[in-house]
């Protein structure tokens, strides 16, 4: 993605977070009533951004009103668009979305052992290197 136009998330004011993979921030226009993220919570909305680009993404317009910038690990299944799962390492845990209804996702440690087996949503696990399973697929990624 290489721009975001308008009035793209004007008034989404439930707004949770937004995931975004690219690894430079896409352009940001103006909008009828302002910028692309008018009357969006950007104080609590968390924006996901690829790991090393947190600089990039403050900096750059429109992005940079975001309050809590979080980068993120790449993951295996959330680079697997046809799943609509995605999964990424956050502090303190791994963050688990686009899960349907009764699906879950289960996350082992290194040594095989199943730390946690839920839906959408973050788990909270300590320091270290985890094995995340969903929807068929599985990928590494690493709490901090």
């Amino acid at each position: 993605m290489e721009k975001v136009e308008g009035s793209a998330f004007e008034s989404c004011e439930h707004l949770l977070s937004i995931t975004c993979h690219s690894m430079t921030p896409p352009q940001t226009t103006e909008g009828l009533n302002g910028g692309v993220f008018y009357n969006v919570p950007t104080g609590s909305c968390i924006l996901y951004v690829p790991k090393g680009t947190y600089s990039d993404y403050w900096l750059a317009p429109g992005w940079g009103q975001f309050s809590n910038i979080v980068e993120m690990e790449p993951s295996a299944i959330g680079a697997n668009r046809q799943t609509g799962a995605e999964a990424h390492s956050v502090d303190g845990g791994i963050e688990i979305s686009g899960l349907e209804h009764g699906e879950t996702a289960e996350i082992y440690s290194a040594g095989g052992v199943k730390q946690y087996c839920g839906g959408n949503g973050t788990a909270k696990l300590p320091t270290g290197t985890y094995i995340l399973k969903a929807r068929g697929l599985s990928a590494k990624l690493t709490v901090k």
